[in-house]
Order: structure tokens, then C-alpha cells, then sequence
């Protein structure tokens, strides 16, 4: 077994056994040169504060109807290009519609949008969509996939978190409220260290934002704890590191990271944090992890997934080669160097220092924060980030495609007091996200990828809008808000420790599935997904996913013709459209496409379809 632990070492693994005496500390550490960073590093553009910039000077100010069309248009005019003309209004309400509530428009909305003649008939549109209740869904379900939000645990046992789905719905409510973002981030690295308040819904939600910590993927069966221990706390951290600052933090684990400055002992100072925060009940065979029992809004007891502070904080050893078995200098817990400064005073605190940590990072003056997420909002809305490696702002990431408008965006983002929905109607409502999709020869040899945003880039629907307009075409939508579906599939193989097991599911039977709720509210079962939602390129649900893969292969057109799913709501539609007795054929073809593509049938379009069905 010599060689098996060899290559476990130098993999920055251990296959210690849990209880074997630990050897002695080692006085190594990894060197540290005279300069600990070089002024290439230093001078990285990510790391510099967000500047106040100046709007550049345009030619067709005609266009701009917003400070945003400023910059789009310059680095256009800049290059001999044009903006394309206005979307229609069908086309226009259709995208922002999918894009701010993550459902299509209805027949009713359509017709009343193009009949407002009004100079502000958009902006009232975009104000309705960001005061209703599926904005949350929408928007909360793009943090979740950041947060890599599951509810259960993978690995081995894929033990179920059956009270998950409170954390779920929190991150919705936090969205439909506008929460300010800097105090989103502080609720969910150390809402349990906030002061209590005594109002039974504003501390609830703080301890439920931790849950944050607590729905990543777990190790429970690992037979060494303390490793596992270890690989609870990388995960918090690497989460931590690529949903709020877009760093990889986790490569510096085992060693100095290759690309960016963090060195090794940056990580155990980070790590730290983590490792004296009490994620798990127990550390029996199948551990248990924390669910404390908090009174709801309603003043009733209920469990959540929640972290705690241990009684008793230390600093980490930086762990050489990333083994617990091998310990070098200590790491006392402090923040990124390359940001906070060389050797910056380390936290004097009696706690963890999460709330510390949180507080650091959602800092007005934190050069990441603010760019991270109001580039994350932009790629929700143009497809591409001004940054294009959203979950990467490091050496080798993109750079900022425009970055006076990355800094400016992320300046008012703050000066607004960290509002999202101001955010969007900063977007939305410029000349920038109003073209149309329609494409230039000229424009597209000079910019084939349309980085300069000389038109509006088409997108494809993700899985989730994909299910979602189906049932909604057909009237089947259920649209009640919150909740646990999650009330099947697992049993309990220590009733003491009310711990569940996943059982075997068949997916396509799986009762939750069947449902037809938002797909949000569908169970995120690690290594069991909704088929569906997998075929149609869903998140990642094992880890932080800011930007999701595409596919086109043959067995997503499959679905659309054979699966129960799609026949069950097609025979819906047929059903609703001789429900209202239409006077004609074309009448419910006209039907059926507004409801279905948001827009009336082309002369050939009917002409086909009256082909197909008198055959």
C-alpha cells in the first residue's frame, strides 16, 4: 500500500484513518520571495478600484437613452459600425418578458403592450415584470445555480437535505424585496453572527441565508473526519471565491496558485474561517450535518441547514501539499493579500471571522464585488459578459471587452445602494438592449462575434424557461410560490439522527416531477436531475455554475415528439383551443402561435399548417 499513499500525498490527498496518532508538526512552509508579488500582478486590471469614468463622446446621441448606449455606441462608431435598428414591440416584450420573469408573454399582455402608445409604455412594461412574483424565480434561480443549490448531499450517500428548500426560498424572496446585495452577501457567509432583532422573520431569514455553507456537496460517509472536515471547508471556500469574487481560490490548496497571486497561506487564512465553523452534527460513520431548530415568520419551531461559530477559534497550519499529516507555518486568518495588502494585521477576533469576512468582501471599496455581480446581469441579458470568464477574474480570464462601462455599472451599482432591480433597468431600458437581432453583413466581418454589441444577441431559452412556457402555453402552469416538494424517494436509516438516505429514483416516475410547478421549486437532487431539465442543459448542481454549457443533439428533437411530457401538453393546448370555440381554423392557428411564439402565424406558416392537418 506504500505506493497507493504516495500518490495520495502527492495528490494533496490523505488516506489517513480516523484516530491514528498524527505526526509532529514540521517547521516548513513554502518560500517566500524578498517581493511576495510582482507589479504585473499588482497592477492586474481586477485588482485596481473601480474607477469613476468619464461618458465618452458619441456622434449619433440621437440613439443613447441611456448613459450605457454612451459607451456601447463609441467603441461602434470607433470601429465604422452602426447599431441595428429597434426590435418590434412583439419581439421586444417577448425578451424581456422571458428575461425578467422567465415566462413568456400572454396574448393578453402582447396585445395591451402594443396598443400603449405612451412615450413610457416600456418602462412601465419592465416595472410591472420587476414587481412580480416570478422575477424572484427567475433571477433567484440564476443565484441559486451560482450557489450550486442541491438538496442532497452526492458523493457516496447522497443523503437528502430535506430542508434545503427554505434556502431556496429565501434567495427568491430576496430578490422580489430587492435586498441590497452587499447585505445578501453578509446574510449568507455569517447571518448567523448578525445581531438578533427579535423579530421572528428577520432572523429567521438570517440564519436560513447561511444555508449558503450548507447545501454543497458532502463527504458524510468518509471515513477519515477530519478530512472530510477539510474538504467541506475547500468547497465553502472555492464556492465562496467564484460566487463573490470570481477567483479560483481552491487552486491554491496544495500549493501556490499557478496563475493568479494567491499564495498558499492566503488559503489556509481563508480556510480558516471555515474550519472553525461548525457545519456537522456528528462525526459518526454517516455524519450528520447541523440543523438547528429556529422559530419561521409565523413564530413556529422548524429546522434549517445553518452553520454556528465553534466555542473555540484557531488558526490554521498551511497544510504542505495540501496534507493535514504534514504541517508547516501558521496562517493566521486575515483576507487576500494582492487586495487587503502585503501582511495586512490579522483578525483579532474570538469567533470564526466570517462576519468580519463578509463584510470585507461586500466592502464598497472591494475592487471585485460590485464588478462581478453587475457583469453577472449583464451576461443574463446580453449573453456574454463584458467579461466573458464570469466565474474568472483572474490571469487567465477574459479582460473587460468595455471596461469603462464594467466600472461605471459597478459604480452606481454601490451608489444605489447595491440594487438589482436598479441594475436591470439600467439595461433594459437602454437603445443597447432594444435592437433588434437582426445581422449586418458589413458589421459581421468586422466583429463576427459581436462583442461590440452592434445587435442585440439571439439566445436560446434555458431548460427551465423551456418547461416552464410549455405548461404555461397550456393553461397548466401552477404558479403557488415556495415550498418543499421534496416529500419522497428517501427513507431513514437512523431515525436518532433524523438522517435520510436517497433511495433509488426512477425518473421518469418520480412523483415531485410530475408536478407542474415551476421547475425552481423541482427537486435538485445531486446525481438524480429532472430528465428534462438534464437533456436541456441545466446547471451544474455540484458546483458553482454562473454560465451553463449549450448542446444541440438529436434527443432534445426527440423529446419535443415523443416524450409523455410534451404529447400530455400539446393534446392540453388542442383541448384549450376548441374550449373558447374559435370561429375557424385560422383563428386557433393564430391562437396557438401567440401563445405558444408570442407573435401571429406567417402566410406560410398557415399555409403549411393547413397542409398538415388535411392530410
Amino acid at each position: 500500500m506504500d505506493w497507493i499513499a504516495a500518490l495520495a500525498f502527492c495528490a494533496g490527498t490523505s488516506l489517513a484513518v480516523s484516530g491514528e496518532e498524527l505526526p509532529k508538526t514540521v517547521a516548513l512552509s513554502p518560500k517566500k520571495p524578498a517581493n511576495l508579488f510582482s507589479e504585473d500582478e499588482k497592477s492586474f486590471w481586477a485588482f485596481q478600484p473601480v474607477r469613476d469614468v468619464r461618458f465618452p463622446e458619441v456622434k449619433s446621441t440621437q440613439w443613447v437613452q441611456s448613459p450605457i448606449d454612451r459607451f456601447i455606441l463609441s467603441q461602434l462608431e470607433s470601429n465604422g459600425l452602426k447599431p441595428a435598428a429597434p426590435a418590434t414591440r412583439q419581439k421586444l416584450i417577448r425578451r424581456v418578458t422571458f428575461d425578467l420573469t422567465g415566462l413568456p408573454p400572454t396574448p393578453v399582455e402582447i396585445k395591451a403592450f402594443n396598443n400603449d402608445v405612451s412615450a413610457d409604455a416600456f418602462p412601465k412594461l419592465v416595472n410591472r415584470l420587476l414587481a412580480s412574483k416570478h422575477y424572484g424565480e427567475r433571477w433567484g434561480k440564476h443565484w441559486l445555480d451560482i450557489a450550486r443549490y442541491g438538496e442532497s448531499a452526492a458523493h457516496d450517500g447522497n443523503n437528502a437535505y430535506l430542508h434545503a428548500w427554505r434556502y431556496r426560498d429565501y434567495v427568491i424572496q430576496a430578490f422580489n424585496e430587492d435586498k441590497p446585495y452587499d447585505q445578501f452577501i453578509i446574510e449568507q457567509l455569517a447571518g448567523d453572527l448578525l445581531p438578533k432583532t427579535g423579530d421572528n422573520g428577520t432572523d429567521y431569514n438570517q440564519m436560513v441565508a447561511t444555508g449558503f455553507l450548507q447545501i454543497g456537496p458532502k463527504p458524510v460517509v468518509m471515513r477519515d473526519k477530519r478530512q472530510m472536515l477539510l474538504d467541506i471547508a475547500d468547497e465553502q471556500l472555492h464556492t465562496t471565491g467564484i460566487a463573490f469574487m470570481a477567483l479560483t481560490l481552491g487552486c491554491a490548496r496544495c500549493h501556490d496558485h499557478k496563475f493568479d497571486p494567491i499564495p498558499t497561506k492566503d488559503y489556509y487564512s481563508l480556510a480558516g474561517f471555515f474550519m472553525n465553523t461548525h457545519v456537522m452534527f456528528d462525526q459518526l460513520p454517516d455524519s450528520m450535518w447541523l440543523q438547528p431548530q429556529v422559530k419561521d415568520p409565523k413564530g413556529r419551531d422548524v429546522k434549517v441547514m445553518a452553520v454556528q461559530d465553534l466555542p473555540k477559534s484557531k488558526d490554521l497550519k498551511v497544510h504542505l501539499r495540501g496534507s493535514y499529516r504534514t504541517l508547516g507555518n501558521v496562517a493566521p486568518r486575515r483576507f487576500l493579500q494582492i487586495i487587503a495588502g502585503e501582511d495586512h494585521t490579522p483578525l483579532q477576533t474570538e469567533g470564526s471571522g466570517r462576519l468580519e469576512l463578509a463584510r470585507w468582501i461586500a466592502s464598497p471599496k472591494h475592487p471585485l464585488t460590485a464588478r462581478v455581480m453587475v457583469n453577472r446581469i449583464w451576461q443574463k441579458h446580453f449573453g456574454r459578459g463584458l467579461v466573458a470568464s464570469s466565474d474568472d477574474f483572474g490571469a487567465r480570464g477574459d479582460k473587460p471587452t468595455h471596461p469603462e462601462l464594467l466600472d461605471w455599472l459597478a459604480l452606481r451599482f454601490v451608489k444605489s445602494g447595491w440594487s438589482i432591480k436598479e441594475m436591470h433597468r439600467l439595461m433594459v431600458l437602454s437603445s443597447t438592449y432594444q435592437q433588434s437581432s437582426d445581422v449586418d453583413a458589413q458589421a459581421a466581418k468586422v466583429d463576427p462575434s459581436n462583442k461590440l454589441l452592434w445587435r442585440m444577441p439571439r439566445r436560446r431559452l434555458d431548460a427551465e424557461e423551456i418547461r416552464d412556457a410549455i405548461l404555461t402555453g397550456t393553461g397548466q402552469l401552477d404558479t403557488t410560490v415556495g415550498g418543499n416538494l421534496f416529500t419522497s424517494g428517501y427513507k431513514f436509516n437512523d431515525s436518532k439522527r433524523d438522517l435520510p438516505v436517497v433511495e433509488h429514483i426512477d425518473v421518469d416516475s418520480f412523483g415531485p416531477f410530475q408536478e407542474p410547478r415551476r421547475s425552481v421549486y423541482m427537486p435538485a437532487v445531486r446525481n438524480v436531475i429532472h430528465p428534462m431539465l438534464r437533456l436541456f442543459d441545466t446547471a451544474n448542481e455540484h458546483e458553482s455554475s454562473p454560465t451553463r454549457h449549450q448542446t444541440t443533439v438529436a434527443p432534445q428533437a426527440l423529446f419535443m415528439m415523443n416524450s409523455p411530457f410534451v404529447r400530455r401538453q400539446a393534446a392540453g393546448l388542442i383541448f384549450k383551443l376548441f374550449e373558447e370555440k374559435q370561429s375557424s381554423f385560422e383563428d386557433r392557428l393564430s391562437t396557438a402561435y401567440l401563445v405558444l411564439l408570442g407573435r401571429p402565424p406567417t402566410i406560410r406558416e398557415q399555409s403549411k399548417a393547413k397542409i398538415y392537418i388535411t392530410k
